[in-house]
């Protein structure tokens, strides 16, 4: 309400004035209808942020609890394939025991006869006892060779340390080191690798011991008047190393375990050597190693063969 009061000239006020009714309109932000708008986007937003955190407290606990059921399941299978591997390397080693466990019985059982009977034996009976004993002897050494070597690779301490290496070099002390053992079976060792230019990338002893295990195991699955033979065939790449021998063989089911760990068993050769499968476990491996890889061809009662293929280099 404006107001306005007036005097005369002869100084007479008017006490009532004249009035003149001002309304004054409010500011946007000051009107009820701001204040109710803004308090409601206040509440929306208040609501749209507890709904965005609980929505990311949720997708924050799925993810928990599939990474808890990744890891969970990640664990159970490691803890299964320990299980399994300790059951599989128990099993290996119980059947390893077994065997070393022979070799030792045939020392001691013809070491007890030759000295209870010694004075009562000729000769010709002294010699083959102690060759018994040497035989068994030899067997033991070898079983416990590969058994180390094997537990080496597998503990990762046995170095790797490849090089070019000349097929005919490496192979030369293998063939004689296993040439008397060919040659007391009666069995013939043939080498028919005759180019001494292949060379083949590999672990100088690591590929002895290839060789070294598979001419032996040929030898100890053929008879008297069989042979077994070495040869070689080159590619641009790759060198394939061939043992072949006329033995007593293996069914499909015997190959398809050849190089399995859990299903090791004790095999006997054509004159009752012992043999384990470690050999051969081990041969796989170290094949594998230089980035190589192993092929069998078996038929029983007619031979096996071995084919080893290595990385060649041309020099």
């Amino acid at each position: 309400m404006f107001t306005v009061k007036a005097s005369n000239n002869d100084g007479l006020w008017n006490e009532t004035g004249a009035s003149l009714m001002i309304t004054i309109l409010p500011a946007w932000y000051e009107t009820v209808l701001f204040k109710v708008l803004l308090v409601f986007f206040i509440a929306l937003i208040l609501t749209g942020l507890y709904w965005w955190w609980v929505y990311r407290y949720q997708h924050r606990q799925t993810l928990l609890e599939q990474t808890v059921a990744e890891k969970t399941a990640e664990l159970r299978a490691v803890n299964e394939e320990l299980i399994n591997l300790v059951a599989t390397k128990d099993k290996f080693f119980s059947v390893m025991a077994h065997d070393i466990k022979n070799p030792f019985n045939a020392i001691m059982g013809f070491s007890e006869v030759l000295v209870e009977d010694y004075d009562d034996m000729n000769n010709d009976m002294r010699r083959e006892l102690i060759q018994h004993i040497a035989t068994a002897s030899k067997n033991l050494y070898q079983l416990l060779e590969n058994l180390l070597t094997w537990s080496r690779f597998q503990r990762g301490s046995l170095e790797f340390n490849p090089k070019p290496v000349e097929l005919h070099t490496a192979l030369d002390p293998v063939l004689g080191a296993l040439l008397p053992t060919a040659v007391s079976k009666g069995v013939s060792l043939i080498d028919k690798v005759d180019d001494q230019s292949l060379y083949v990338m590999a672990d100088p002893p690591m590929l002895d011991s290839i060789l070294r295990n598979l001419i032996n195991n040929a030898l100890k699955f053929t008879p008297v008047g069989g042979q077994v033979t070495v040869s070689a065939d080159a590619r641009s790449e790759a060198v394939t190393i061939s043992i072949a021998d006329t033995g007593v063989g293996m069914t499909k089911e015997q190959v398809d375990r050849l190089f399995r760990i859990d299903t090791s068993t004790t095999t006997r050769g054509t004159n009752n050597e012992q043999g384990t499968g470690l050999g051969l476990i081990l041969v796989h491996d170290f094949v594998s190693r230089q980035g190589g890889h192993i092929l069998v061809d078996s038929q029983e009662g007619v031979g096996t063969t071995f084919r080893v293929e290595l990385p060649r280099v041309l020099i």
